[in-house]
């Protein structure tokens, strides 16, 4: 290759601005939006909208399909980049919101924007994980707490159970209705199983067998 022909092939540089790799948490979509803040300023659109098609993004940043996809789903997460489908057949359009992206380089991020800021591509998802043990251990602590204090008794509202001396389990029931309809048929009273009697509210010592009335 002649260096005519090198020249002429890097005539047309891409600008990539460092700072917008601390706004959207990436290098790909930093170069991206570098892009796109080229094209909003040679659009004929009076509100800056532009349209590129995913070959064209290749073409002049190298980004292949996934990265693109993946540098626009950081950058849709920041707000003041917009996409839109117009047109037959449907083109995806881009607008930047310069009012927001001004507010992210000055650091005076809209209400409800700044926990979603990534500071850096790496960062985020060490600072994902830290917020991931953080609300484990809070967790954790809480549910210690509780525990602590229903023990304690100190619990403001305690949980509401169903003790045996005040409703019949199902078991007693149960039991009840056989009872009466074994008496009615033998005459007798039926014999408990130990296991059951031990669990019956209406048998305080446990033992295997009630008294005949």
């Amino acid at each position: 290759m002649t260096p005519k022909a090198i020249s002429a092939l890097l005539d047309r540089p891409i600008a990539f601005h460092r700072p917008f790799v601390q706004i959207t948490g990436s290098i790909n979509s930093a170069l991206m939006l570098s892009q796109a803040l080229y094209w909003s300023h040679r659009t004929p659109d009076k509100n800056g909208w532009f349209y590129k098609t995913r070959d064209e993004w290749e073409e002049e940043t190298a980004l292949t399909r996934t990265e693109q996809e993946n540098a626009r789903r950081l950058l849709r997460e920041t707000g003041f980049w917009k996409e839109e489908l117009r047109g037959v057949p449907a083109k995806m359009h881009y607008r930047i919101d310069f009012e927001m992206l001004a507010a992210y380089m000055d650091g005076n991020l809209p209400t409800g924007r700044k926990e979603n800021r990534p500071s850096s591509g790496k960062e985020t998802g060490s600072t994902r994980r830290r917020e991931t043990r953080q609300h484990i251990t809070e967790t954790t602590t809480e549910t210690t707490s509780e525990s602590t204090t229903s023990s304690s008794g100190a619990s403001p509202e305690a949980p509401e159970l169903v003790l045996a001396s005040e409703e019949p389990t199902l078991n007693q029931q149960i039991w009840d209705k056989y009872e009466k309809a074994y008496r009615r048929r033998y005459h007798v009273p039926p014999v408990r199983n130990k296991k059951l009697t031990a669990r019956s509210p209406s048998s305080g010592s446990g033992s295997g067998k009630r008294r005949r009335k």
